[in-house]
């Protein structure tokens, strides 16, 4: 099929070429005339940007190089991260740092006296004005008052029966993965409802998925969109479930008897985050979070308290 086109001469920007777009001439471009569909009158080329995740070697670089030259992003860029990392992304980084610094009540449980702080904030603004309501709390975020509200506002909790398993295979079966329709069922939050659903279909790991699970972290990273094609029955949910809650699977991380190493960093750990175990983990290197948690409370109970040394 014919088509009419009214061609003028295209201004290319130097910018343009940068970023890899490519226009190939046609001769009498001014002039109108008539070209088949399957002739393109141009071909464009955009580059793909190549996403390059921090790791921690960097971040320590960024953390040493703010201490010693403050935010002067050019300096830093020029002397520490050229050509890789631009000013711009560096002080993006060093903003999302400081912002997760600055969340210590993320991995806390709520308490009892911030339960009725977001009853009445959604009595006053009504559900769905979280960002209204997160004004109320200093350390406190919309997405964590959307979440603790799904939980405050279920009045069934506590472990399922045998007949409620039953009816919520029923309702998935003949309304499928309608978890807030299926929740209202069941007076339940649409998560509670999504976790258990899950945890009744679950499908047991073998030791030997565990070893290629480990081997594949080992090898990629924390890249599950190519480990997950090894794992076709799985979904990416069950697979970093299991990441984190089985520590054997990260080759990162130690299982089994407490190097003193670690109890001193532990310990240097704790007195500056104290119960966040995520900053702790992450202080140490070798452990994870559940980990931290696990050997507090272990000594804990045991001694009555725990001595900081």
């Amino acid at each position: 099929m014919l088509q009419t086109f009214n061609l003028t001469i295209f201004k290319i920007s130097k910018r343009w070429f940068q970023h890899g777009i490519k226009f190939y001439k046609l001769s009498s471009l001014t002039q109108t005339s008539n070209i088949k569909t399957d002739n393109l009158i141009f071909e464009r080329f955009i580059k793909t940007r190549k996403v390059i995740a921090w790791n921690e070697e960097e971040i320590k670089r960024l953390h040493d190089a703010v201490a010693k030259h403050g935010p002067s992003w050019k300096t830093i860029w020029e002397k520490y991260f050229k050509p890789h990392r631009t000013p711009r992304l560096l002080n993006q980084k060093w903003r999302v740092l400081n912002m997760i610094k600055q969340r210590p009540s993320y991995y806390n449980p709520w308490t009892p006296e911030e339960d009725e702080i977001l009853k009445s904030g959604v009595a006053k603004y009504g559900v769905g004005k979280w960002i209204e309501i997160s004004k109320l709390f200093k350390q406190r975020d919309s997405l964590q008052i959307r979440s603790r509200w799904k939980v405050i506002s279920s009045k069934t909790r506590g472990k399922w029966t045998p007949e409620e398993d039953s009816r919520l295979l029923e309702l998935i079966k003949i309304h499928g993965n309608k978890w807030t329709m299926i929740g209202k069922t069941f007076n339940r939050s649409p998560d509670d409802v999504y976790l258990h659903y899950f945890y009744l279909n679950r499908v047991k790991w073998t030791k030997e998925e565990d070893e290629k699970l480990h081997d594949l972290i080992k090898k990629y990273g924390e890249d599950w969109n190519i480990i997950k094609k090894d794992f076709p029955k799985r979904s990416f949910y069950d697979i970093k479930l299991r990441y984190i809650k089985y520590p054997r699977t990260n080759p990162n991380i130690n299982v089994g008897k407490w190097k003193s190493e670690e109890i001193t960093a532990f310990y240097k750990a704790f007195v500056e985050f104290g119960k966040k175990w995520k900053y702790v983990a992450d202080s140490i290197g070798t452990r994870t979070p559940n980990q931290c948690s696990q050997y507090y409370y272990r000594k804990h109970c045991s001694k009555k308290k725990i001595d900081i040394k």
